[in-house]
């Protein structure tokens, strides 16, 4: 729906006073696919891309029908796949890395055809626009590292040069991605050490390939909601699930450990290497490292590197599963005790669990559960514990289907049974991954967003929320323990973008992934810390309208309730105010304040004789010229996503405060001459106008 407003533009002037849109790497603006079929259609489609491309990819490394169907099927099911279904730009950048692998080994033929070429640079520049970077950059390398192992040099070269025409022909939407890139919080201000390792991939975290959601299900707030803060950092987690699948991870390792891991040995590799960067927020010299390399300061969620340990992980089980149809029968009579041994000890465990559940209960609860947590462990854990038995028995089967296949001849009805398993597996896993919200529950306004948008001017948005329920209790009202629920609350109650769908514009909204302005982060750092007398100021100055909250003391100066949620709506009551004393989102400045640094301008514009409706802090290496106090007007003519056009007059010379996102892409003219642009109180657009009147054009 904004797409439909903004087109191509540059901005979104709905996020946090305009913020990156077709240079936002976070979002598909310029990704060539239809925009009406919706964000289910989209999901449907990339899904079946990524299966095809991996069962292709697995016909070109000489495996079977099967090999391949089940390779296809392992990683496209897999807990990291669907879990970035709930970010298009990871589920669209993950559905095109299959087809760049097949690039690369279709490279390595003899000779290399054009058409192979065409191919290929028409899959990276897909790839490049499906909006995830660090996913496509570890891609692109292991694509080149797989074409020179099956081509040589004359195939990584062909591979390199197709990647570079890539690039060119869809450099202007990497150049805006630059530009804008320049300017936000993660370049500029980079990530800490403890930002990235509080999402590294926990080794205990690989318990949910046998106990899918055993951290916690998706698709609940509390009971049997997610509880795995002990092995995320304390952070939510950046993947619901680490399942891969039990039949697929046994054909690799069985063939792994059969051949001494000789066989295919640039996938083994790849997985260990991957599976050893996933973990780097817990690897002795890590901190170090990240510390004296500048560059990944910009880089965060090493967890990001697992999906190729599920990637490899796929390919290896289909190529495994060829191995062992044609195996010896001593190796087929070795791999089935084995199996006999795992599927007796998983109905021995599910067992002693049932046995046992509340021994097993009070166990995590020692070791995993923090008492500060404010939701009960007991109502927690109990599904968990309740489903984890039957989970092992089902375990069991599968290790039992896997035992009647290797320890006998194939024939083409037992690998269709054994695939039917993977497959059953899988799926029984996928659903909490995919919650289903119906349109009609989140696609009308409520009272709340259609109030707030017809104030003038942006809305600041602090809602307590349920987002982490076990953590902090469960504050709102809800119906059912389904996080469903959330999801309409948030569309209720505008949180975040939410509303920008209806036309309300934000101030301050959370920045995702750091892709905002550097200078709009530091003022969204301050506020979280600040109290409702000092946000008030700053939202002031920046031509804020309103607010909506659930926690304001009652009686707080400068904001007059206009809306209030009865308490027996789903979700925190919360309450719409407008700004009683709001300031015009264009003025001139009657007062100039000078500042040489961020740090200054801020605590200018915190001190207690600084008033933002009469003054504006500007940051300049040269101080401006002397100003007589005799402010004047300013009006909107014209304003569109990239463009804003204002007319102005007044006395004397003095600076126009515009409330868009300072940048350093932003030009400036004043009656048709160009003219410098300041940042305006840390992270707002100031213009120097002169006497008289002036017409005023700022564009991105």
């Amino acid at each position: 729906m904004v797409f439909s407003k903004l087109g191509l533009a540059r901005t979104n002037p709905y996020a946090s006073f305009g913020q990156p849109y077709a240079g936002n790497p976070n979002l598909l603006v310029a990704y060539p696919f239809p925009k009406s079929p919706g964000i289910s259609a989209q999901i449907i489609v990339h899904l079946a891309l990524c299966f095809s491309g991996m069962f292709v990819l697995l016909r070109r490394l000489a495996t079977s029908l099967e090999g391949a169907f089940l390779a296809a099927s392992a990683f496209t099911l897999s807990g990291y796949v669907l879990s970035a279904t709930a970010s298009l730009n990871s589920v669209t950048t993950i559905a095109w890395i299959p087809c760049l692998l097949v690039t690369a080994s279709m490279l390595a033929g003899s000779p290399i055809r054009l058409g192979r070429l065409a191919v290929t640079v028409f899959v990276i520049s897909l790839a490049s626009l499906a909006g995830e970077p660090v996913l496509l950059g570890i891609a692109l390398l292991i694509a080149a590292a797989l074409a020179f192992v099956l081509g040589g040099a004359r195939a990584l070269a062909a591979f390199a040069a197709c990647g570079i025409v890539a690039a060119l022909l869809m450099s202007p939407v990497h150049l805006a991605t630059f530009a804008a890139a320049m300017d936000s919080a993660r370049v500029r201000l980079g990530f800490t050490f403890a930002n990235a390792a509080s999402a590294s991939f926990h080794p205990a975290r690989l318990v949910e390939i046998l106990l899918p959601y055993f951290f916690g299900d998706p698709s609940h707030l509390v009971a049997g909601g997610w509880w795995g803060y002990a092995v995320s950092g304390g952070m939510p987690p950046y993947i619901y699930s680490a399942a891969f699948g039990v039949i697929p991870l046994l054909l690799a390792l069985i063939v792994g450990v059969a051949t001494r891991f000789r066989e295919d040995r640039f996938w083994w590799i790849t997985a260990v290497a991957s599976f050893v960067l996933s973990l780097s927020g817990y690897l002795p010299g890590a901190e170090w490292a990240y510390r004296t390399i500048s560059p990944l300061h910009a880089i965060r969620f090493p967890i990001k590197f697992y999906l190729f340990v599920s990637l490899t992980l796929a390919i290896l089980a289909g190529r495994a599963f060829d191995y062992l149809a044609s195996a010896s029968p001593l190796l087929r009579k070795r791999t089935a005790y084995a199996l006999a041994v795992l599927c007796l000890a998983s109905l021995a465990l599910s067992f002693g669990l049932q046995r046992n559940a509340t021994a097993f209960s009070s166990m995590l609860a020692r070791h995993l559960w923090n008492p500060g947590w404010r939701t009960r462990p007991e109502i927690v854990l109990q599904p968990i514990i309740e489903s984890v038995p039957g989970r092992l028995v089902i375990v069991a089967a599968m290790l039992f289907a896997l035992l009647l296949w290797a320890g006998r001849r194939r024939s083409g009805f037992g690998h269709a049974l054994l695939l039917a398993v993977v497959i059953a597996d899988l799926t029984s896993a996928a659903a909490p991954l995919l919650p289903a919200i119906p349109l009609a529950r989140i696609g009308q306004p409520s009272p709340l967003v259609s109030r707030a948008r017809a104030l003038d001017g942006p809305i600041f948005e602090r809602t307590e929320k349920d987002l982490e329920p076990v953590l902090f209790g469960l504050k709102g009202r809800y119906g059912a323990d389904d996080v469903r629920e959330l999801a309409v609350v948030q569309a209720r109650q505008a949180w975040s973008l939410s509303g920008a769908a209806f036309g309300i514009r934000y101030a301050f909204d959370p920045s995702p992934d750091g892709s905002y302005t550097m200078r709009n982060q530091r003022i969204e750092d301050l506020l979280l810390r600040a109290d409702w007398p000092r946000r008030l100021k700053w939202l002031r100055g920046a031509g804020v309208a309103g607010v909506i909250a659930s926690s304001i003391p009652s009686g707080t100066p400068g904001l007059r309730p206009i809306y209030r949620e009865s308490e027996q709506e789903t979700g925190v009551p919360t309450t719409l105010y407008a700004i009683t004393d709001q300031l015009p989102r264009v003025r001139r400045a009657r007062r100039i304040v000078v500042a040489r640094s961020i740090a200054e301008a801020v605590l200018a514009f915190e001190r207690s004789d600084f008033d933002p409706g009469d003054g504006v802090v500007v940051e300049s290496s040269l101080p401006p010229a002397p100003l007589v106090d005799g402010g004047g007007v300013a009006r909107i003519l014209r304003e569109r996503a990239d463009e804003i056009e204002i007319e102005t007059s007044g006395d004397a010379s003095s600076v126009l405060l515009i409330s868009r996102s300072y940048t350093s892409r932003l030009r400036a003219s004043v009656n048709g001459i160009s003219a410098p642009v300041l940042p305006a109180n840390v992270h707002l657009t100031a213009v120097a106008v002169p006497p008289g009147d002036a017409i005023v054009r700022l564009t991105d």
